[in-house]
Parts: structure tokens; C-alpha cells; sequence
């Protein structure tokens, strides 16, 4: 029993150190990425340029997001206040959530669903394995642990998802945006950087979790 609690503690720490390093890689990323693109192309014109050149996306302006857009099948929701930004980061986020959308890309879209879901079952397993004491109870703890295990491998694919959707993205970005030499080695920096996004899935469970328990 001890052996398993050991062996959950463990894993439970990798994740939680793989979540660290993904957030302080994305920390303050808008900012980090703040740079106005020589082109001065918008992100209006970005939208218009990807319609008409790539394929039809459906698109929804919003003005409550913390987020320049949101990708979700075939449609994106754009931030009202940055349609009109020519920053690197804006526009290359956008064209990352233009990318995101398209139908094949669903595992990437809806990874954080999967990874919060069996975080919440793995924490829950543990917790009720140390509460209930029975001949038994030590079956709650191997199950915690294949879940914690699956739930690792199912972020190593959606980084390996990410980092495609990405890659197509940056080769959307330097053709739409009109890249030159420098905003190209600054677009690659910030792909690299929201390739780690994938890892973030233990914070985002703690703050949808306190966000219900303290609206």
C-alpha cells in the first residue's frame, strides 16, 4: 500500500512540475511577443486574407475573452478589442485558432476536457483509497496510477498534435503576415512556447475547481 501511495506521490509531482515549467515557458507570452509586425497586416485582415486564400471558417466576434480568438469545430470566436491589432502574437494566435478549428483537429480542441476529466478521477480514486480501508482498497490506487499514466500519454500525443497544428500555423503565418527574417525567428520562438499548452491541465482543473466552489 505504501509502495502504490509512493508511486502515485511521484507521478503526481511529475505532472505538477511538467505543469510549472509549461506555465513559466507561456509566462506573460502576449507580452513576451508584443511586437508590431512590419507588414502592420490586423488581424481583420488576417481573418479576410485566411477566408479567401486557405478555407471558409465560420466567425463570431466576442468582447469578454481574455484570449485574442477560440477555436471550436469549423468555427472561432474572435476578441472584439484585438480585430484590429497587428502585433506578432495576436495575429499568429489567431491563425493558430483558425487552424485549430478545422474538423481533424478535435483531439487538440477537446484535450483539456479528456486531461481535466481523468485528473479529477485519479485525484478522487486517491483520496477515497486513503479514506476507505478495506483488503481491497489498494486496486483504487493501481487504478489511480494507470490513469495518472494514461493521462501523461494523452498530453505527450496532444503536444505531438500541437506541435503539427503549429508548424502548419507557422507556415500560414509567414505567408499572411508577410514575415520578414527576424519576425520569422520570433514566430518560431512563440510556437515553440505554445507548444507546452498541452501540460498546463493540472492548473486548469485546481482553477475551474475553485472557480465552482468560489464564483
Amino acid at each position: 500500500m505504501v509502495i502504490y501511495i509512493l508511486v502515485y506521490n511521484i507521478i503526481f509531482i511529475i505532472q505538477i512540475m511538467l505543469a510549472i515549467f509549461a506555465r513559466i515557458t507561456r509566462y506573460k507570452i502576449s507580452e513576451k511577443y508584443n511586437y508590431p509586425l512590419g507588414s502592420m497586416t490586423s488581424s481583420s485582415e488576417v481573418l479576410e486574407n485566411y477566408v479567401k486564400i486557405y478555407r471558409q471558417v465560420n466567425i463570431k466576434v466576442h468582447s469578454a475573452m481574455p484570449i485574442p480568438a477560440f477555436a471550436q469545430e469549423e468555427f472561432v470566436i474572435i476578441n472584439r478589442d484585438k480585430i484590429y491589432d497587428s502585433t506578432l502574437y495576436t495575429n499568429f494566435f489567431t491563425l493558430f485558432q483558425l487552424e485549430l478549428s478545422k474538423k481533424e483537429n478535435g483531439f487538440a480542441r477537446r484535450i483539456f476536457l479528456f486531461q481535466n476529466f481523468l485528473f479529477f478521477l485519479q485525484l478522487a480514486l486517491f483520496v477515497i483509497s486513503l479514506i476507505i480501508q478495506f483488503s481491497w482498497t489498494y486496486w483504487l490506487l493501481i487504478v489511480a496510477i494507470a490513469i495518472q499514466i494514461i493521462n501523461i500519454v494523452i498530453s505527450i500525443f496532444g503536444f505531438i498534435s500541437y506541435q503539427e497544428i503549429l508548424e502548419e500555423t507557422g507556415q500560414v503565418a509567414t505567408d499572411l503576415l508577410d514575415l520578414d527574417e527576424v519576425e520569422q525567428a520570433r514566430a518560431e520562438g512563440l510556437q515553440n512556447d505554445l507548444n507546452y499548452t498541452v501540460y498546463e491541465y493540472p492548473f486548469e482543473f485546481f482553477k475551474r475547481l475553485f472557480s465552482f466552489v468560489i464564483p
